[in-house]
C-alpha cells in the first residue's frame, strides 16, 4: 500500500511538472499572433482591412519637425503602440490622457509610442497638447489611409511587435485600454 501511495505522488508530481511547462511552452508560441480580442462587438463593415497577425501596412509619413519616413524608419525593430487619433477627437483626448496614467509609466524599455494624425491636424512642436508629450506624432494622409485600410473608428489603437507584425487592435475608446495592449507593452514576458 506505501508503495502504491509514494508512486502516485510521483505520477502526481510528473504530470503536474509535464502540463506546466508544456502550457509554458504553448503559452509563449501562441502570444505570437494573438486573435484581435475586444472586437466582437464591433461590425465586420467597420474593421481595419488587416488585423491580429498581419504586418503593419507600409505608410508615408511626415514628423511635425518636417522629415519623412516610412514604417520600417518608425518602428526601428521595437514593440509599438500605434495610436491613430485627431486632435477635434474628444473621445481621442480622453484615450491618451488615460493611456498617459496607465501605459506610459509602465512601457517596456524602449516601446515606442506613435500617434498618427491627419495632416490637416498638422501643429507646431510648440503647439502640441499636453497629452501627446513623449511620443513620436507623425502626420499622415488621413483620408488616403481611411480609403486604402478602412479607417472609420478614431481612436483605433495598433500594438506592432519587433517586427512589424500587428499583434492586436483595440477600436475605439470604450472607457479603457485592452489587457492585451496593456501586457504587450508594459512587460518582457511576450
Amino acid at each position: 500500500m506505501r508503495k502504491n501511495v509514494i508512486f502516485g505522488i510521483l505520477v502526481l508530481v510528473g504530470v503536474t511538472g509535464g502540463i506546466l511547462i508544456g502550457y509554458r511552452l504553448i503559452g509563449k508560441k501562441q502570444a505570437v499572433a494573438s486573435n484581435v480580442i475586444g472586437d466582437e462587438g464591433i461590425a465586420e463593415d467597420m474593421k481595419l482591412y488587416f488585423g491580429a497577425g498581419d504586418p503593419f501596412p507600409l505608410v508615408d509619413h511626415t514628423t511635425v519637425d518636417g522629415n519623412s519616413g516610412n514604417y520600417k524608419e518608425l518602428f526601428q525593430g521595437k514593440k509599438s503602440g500605434v495610436i491613430i487619433a485627431d486632435l477635434s477627437c474628444d473621445p481621442c483626448k480622453e484615450f491618451m490622457e488615460q493611456w498617459n496614467q496607465i501605459v506610459e509609466p509602465k512601457l517596456v524599455k524602449d516601446a515606442l509610442q506613435i500617434v498618427f494624425l491627419g495632416n490637416s491636424s498638422f501643429v507646431s512642436d510648440n503647439e502640441l497638447p499636453n497629452y501627446l508629450r513623449n511620443k513620436s506624432v507623425c502626420l499622415i494622409d488621413i483620408d488616403k489611409f481611411r480609403k486604402d485600410f478602412h479607417l472609420t473608428i478614431l481612436p483605433t489603437i495598433v500594438a506592432v511587435d519587433e517586427t512589424g507584425i500587428v499583434r492586436h487592435i483595440q477600436y475605439g475608446h470604450r472607457g479603457g485600454i485592452d489587457y492585451e495592449i496593456l501586457k504587450f507593452l508594459t512587460t518582457h514576458d511576450i
